[in-house]
């Protein structure tokens, strides 16, 4: 059986549209001559119809959030996150009327 593929969450509740987004890199590259693909990635981009239910289940990080005062300055700096947390964090802002930075 395939293990569990981790993606952070691209949207944010604020927006109460009852959906989920995530932010994908889809991996394809040549090793020797030969394709190679992501399993999961590929699946989600060229497998899966637009706007299809997929199962999945949430794993929680309460430390990860937004300072509680919208007006803090945030400095976001994420190696190896990707841009899908932070996204979420810039809709929130947006959303919220943010007088921060």
């Amino acid at each position: 059986p395939l293990h569990a593929r981790y993606y952070s969450i691209a949207t944010t509740m604020a927006e109460e549209t009852g959906m989920v987004g995530i932010a994908v890199a889809v991996l394809r590259y040549k090793l020797r001559g030969q394709e190679r693909k992501g399993v999961a990635s590929t699946f989600l981009a060229d497998r899966l119809p637009m706007h299809h239910e997929v199962g999945l289940f949430i794993s929680r990080n309460d430390e990860f959030r937004l300072p509680l005062s919208p007006d803090t300055t945030v400095i976001m700096i994420g190696p190896g996150t990707g841009v899908a947390p932070f996204r979420a964090f810039l809709l929130e802002r947006k959303l919220s009327g943010s007088k921060g930075r």
